[in-house]
């Protein structure tokens, strides 16, 4: 089974630069937030990471001075440095969908409901479950086989099941007299519609 890996990040950057003061001092702030989000499906499973990180610089920029044809020259003390990091981990797991959409819960089954010189008449049933987390529609197909497995009639219903519900579909087919003697079993083939 292919896993679709999809990846989005995105990065917002500020930079804030003011005026401190008196002697030039300058504050910076750095703020970078960076959210990545990565999607691994069918998992159907979402981790998103968020990193905050603020960075305060404090700079002092050297002052010259003249004093009587003296120059008096102060150096800015060293570069204070704050930085903060925040994580923030969020993770959000969706139930996978099943494997199989649908469940048959009572196989095919059928009885002889009324005989006449031209058709038999043969009522049939089956349960199945809808699996899906959501609204499924079935084709539901039922062959009856004589003893070699040939299809000797078919017969069809389409039904629409809301999440998790079990329905009992029901069914009936006429089959000419002269081959419904030969009907040994039923199956049943289901697809989603």
């Amino acid at each position: 089974m292919n896993k679709i890996v999809l990846i989005s990040v995105s990065l917002i950057l500020a930079l804030v630069v003011g005026l401190a003061g008196c002697g030039g001092e300058r504050l910076v702030t750095q703020t970078v937030l960076i959210t990545t989000t990565i999607t691994l499906a069918p998992v159907m499973e979402t981790v998103t990471t968020m990193v905050e990180v603020t960075k305060t610089v404090t700079v002092t920029e050297t002052v010259t001075t003249m004093v009587d044809s003296s120059t008096v020259t102060v150096t800015s003390p060293p570069v204070t440095d704050t930085v903060t990091e925040t994580t923030v981990v969020t993770k959000t797991t969706t139930p996978t969908q099943p494997s199989h959409v649908y469940q048959v819960v009572e196989d095919i089954s059928y009885i002889i409901t009324e005989k006449s010189s031209n058709y038999w008449y043969f009522s049939w049933k089956v349960t199945i479950k809808n699996m899906h987390f959501e609204e499924l529609t079935l084709y539901i197909e039922v062959n009856f086989l004589d003893s070699d497995g040939f299809s000797l009639e078919w017969g069809n219903d389409i039904s629409t099941f809301n999440p998790g519900e079990t329905k009992t579909i029901y069914g009936e087919e006429m089959i000419g007299a002269d081959i419904a003697g030969n009907v040994v079993k039923a199956v049943v083939d289901i697809e989603p519609f």
